[in-house]
C-alpha cells in the first residue's frame, strides 16, 4: 500500500537508492490564458420546482463541443474552454430564462493555475476582494523547494512515480525523485521546486495518487 506524508527522505538500513529527474516542464504557467477553463455560475430566481425543471431541461441541450452545462439545485454551471464558448452558453441560458420568465444572478470565473482556483472576472471584484486575491497570487508565486515522501508497495511504485513525473512536467515544476528500495516496499522522495501554489497542487495530486493506489491494492488482495 501507499502512504504519503510531507518530510525528508531517509534511507533505510540496507536500502538501495536511485535518483531520477523528471522531464523538462512542457508548459509556461506564468499567467492565465484563454486556453484555460471558463465557468458561468447562475443562481436561479424561480418560483417552484416545475419552473426550475423546465429551465434545466431547456439548457441541457447546450451540452456539446463548446460547453458543458450542469446544475446543483437552483444553481446552474456552464463550463467552456474559451471565453467565446462560454459567451455562447451564456446567451443561450439567458434565452432559456426569458422563456421561463425568470432571472438569475450570474458570476463569470476563469480558472487560475497560479492559485489552483476560480478567479471571478465578471462582475469585477471590489477593491477589498481584489486586494485579497492579489495577496493570494503573490504568495502562490513565491518559489520554494519541498520534499514529499511516499512509501509504495511493489504494485504501486511505478504507477505513482510515473504519475508524479507527468504532474510535475504539466505544472512546470522541477522534480527529482530519490528511491530507497526495501524488500517489499519502496520509499519515493519527491523533491519539487517551483511556485508555491503549483507545489501545493503537486502535493494534492500525490495524496490523491496514494489513496488511489491504496484502493487498487485493496482490490487486488481482497479475499475471494
Amino acid at each position: 500500500m501507499s502512504h504519503i506524508w510531507p518530510g525528508a527522505a531517509t534511507p533505510g538500513d540496507g536500502a538501495g537508492c536511485a535518483t531520477l529527474t523528471a522531464p523538462e516542464p512542457t508548459s509556461d504557467w506564468t499567467a492565465v490564458s484563454d486556453d484555460q477553463d471558463w465557468r458561468l455560475q447562475a443562481e436561479l430566481n424561480v418560483a417552484g420546482d416545475d419552473a426550475l425543471d423546465a429551465i434545466v431541461k431547456d439548457v441541457d441541450r447546450l451540452d456539446g463541443e463548446e460547453s458543458l452545462v450542469t446544475h446543483d439545485g437552483a444553481t446552474l454551471f456552464a463550463y467552456a474552454s474559451t471565453q467565446q464558448g462560454l459567451a455562447t452558453a451564456h446567451g443561450a441560458i439567458d434565452e432559456a430564462l426569458a422563456r421561463a420568465d425568470a432571472d438569475a444572478t450570474v458570476i463569470i470565473s476563469h480558472w487560475d493555475d497560479r492559485i489552483g482556483d476560480w478567479h471571478q472576472v465578471d462582475p469585477p471584484l471590489d477593491a477589498t476582494a481584489q486586494a485579497d486575491l492579489d495577496a493570494v497570487v503573490h504568495d502562490a508565486e513565491q518559489v520554494e523547494t519541498r520534499t514529499l515522501v511516499a512509501t509504495a508497495g511493489r504494485l504501486a511504485r511505478t504507477s505513482v512515480e510515473e504519475a508524479m513525473q507527468r504532474s510535475a512536467a504539466e505544472l512546470g515544476l522541477t522534480l527529482t525523485t530519490v528511491e530507497h528500495r526495501h524488500l517489499l516496499t519502496t520509499q519515493l522522495a519527491f523533491t519539487v521546486t517551483g511556485p508555491r501554489g503549483r507545489v501545493d497542487q503537486f502535493a494534492g495530486g500525490l495524496q490523491a495518487e496514494g489513496l488511489a493506489m491504496v484502493r487498487a491494492e485493496a482490490r487486488v488482495f481482497e479475499p475471494r
